[in-house]
């Protein structure tokens, strides 16, 4: 939701009803944004496991987009 519509992330961990989420662009791995949960909107898709540097992030994101047939 807000400015961040249309734009995918992974939850990198959850603190009760926050989640932390990156992108490795706008929202880099080591910076995450705090989001309520309330204003996120779950996929059923999965990474595995999360890559460990801001451009495998982007390059994983991608390849989800690309299999869900979005950019």
């Amino acid at each position: 939701m807000g400015r961040d519509k249309g734009i995918y992330f992974v939850v990198l961990n959850l603190q009760g009803d926050m989640a932390f989420i990156a992108n490795g662009k706008e929202h880099k791995l080591d910076s995450p944004k705090a989001k309520k949960l309330k204003h996120l909107t779950m996929t059923t898709k999965n990474v595995g496991e999360l890559p460990t540097t801001d451009k495998l992030l982007k390059k994983a994101i991608s390849d989800l987009t690309d299999s869900l047939g979005t950019t």
